[in-house]
């Protein structure tokens, strides 16, 4: 009964994956936000490459969900809320807390770790920024998130049902918040203090590394608030400096990124200094 609940619930996942990204292109299409120099046939190639390897090509990504690991905790009573006993008015919002908690602080420590932002630069590399750079990720940081997250789900054990409608409101903002549009101001004002918008995650990917370490929430945008990592701006490049619009659209290339020395390769730290100066906690309030 739970694999074919499991079943399910992937199977509406992957549902909301493919209808969210088909109305985010749409949007995209014919209400971009801003017009990329850089050709959108060839980074739509290269992303999707590179989204392709990692769901594929990687066995963990391949072999495991978090709808499976959600499953598992389930049959086995094992994880934190079910050795507490949780009652469900606490085991649901704790658990969709949790886990989007748990992808902030992910995203925070590939920026923090120097070899951990090696292999995530390839995501920020792009130079252009719609739903596809969503999905462009090196397929070594899917098999560390992934992995990570499976086990985090595992740790606290929360209830499958919640983990799918978590994991499939996550895909479908990951597209939203990478997208190329923008909201009317009011709506802008009115969904920021409650959700990641593509003004406000537009932010992160620009080429200044003062604000590419910024704004890491997923879903719900009160860690950046809350840790100090909240700020706003308004970006007009993106992608990295040191990674040229060839390089940056060659997926062979892509793949040997995080092997790669970077001319003006500052990294982390570099970052972490000019973001310890500028004192970004001031910008939360």
């Amino acid at each position: 009964m739970r694999l074919l609940q499991a079943w399910e619930s992937g199977v509406i996942t992957t549902s909301v994956l493919l209808a969210a990204f088909a109305l985010v292109a749409l949007w995209e299409t014919f209400r971009p936000a801003r017009n990329f120099a850089v050709s959108t046939s060839r980074r739509w190639f290269a992303n999707g490459s590179l989204f392709a390897i990692g769901q594929f090509a990687v066995p963990l990504a391949l072999a495991s969900s978090s709808i499976a690991a959600a499953s598992y905790s389930a049959g086995s009573s094992r994880g934190l809320l079910h050795w507490v006993s949780a009652p469900a008015f606490l085991a649901v919002p704790v658990s969709v807390l949790s886990l989007d908690l748990c992808r902030y602080a992910q995203h925070f420590l590939y920026h923090r770790i120097a070899v951990l932002w090696r292999i995530h630069r390839v995501h920020h590399s792009d130079p252009g920024y719609d739903l596809t750079t969503g999905i462009r990720f090196h397929p070594i940081e899917t098999l560390i998130s992934q992995g990570t997250y499976l086990a985090f789900i595992t740790v606290l054990g929360p209830p499958l049902y919640v983990v799918a409608v978590t994991e499939a409101a996550s895909l479908a903002q990951n597209f939203l918040a990478h997208a190329n549009v923008s909201f009317p101001r009011w709506a802008e004002r009115a969904l920021r203090p409650v959700l990641v918008t593509p003004d406000l995650h537009r932010v992160h990917h620009a080429d200044d590394q003062l604000l590419q370490n910024c704004n890491f929430a997923t879903l719900f945008p009160w860690w950046d608030r809350l840790f100090g990592t909240y700020m706003e701006a308004t970006p007009q490049r993106f992608g990295l400096p040191e990674v040229s619009h060839r390089d940056a659209l060659n997926p062979a290339l892509l793949l040997a990124q995080p092997f790669l020395s970077l001319r003006g390769g500052e990294g982390v730290e570099y970052a972490r200094k000019r973001t310890a100066d500028a004192n970004p906690g001031q910008a939360a309030n």
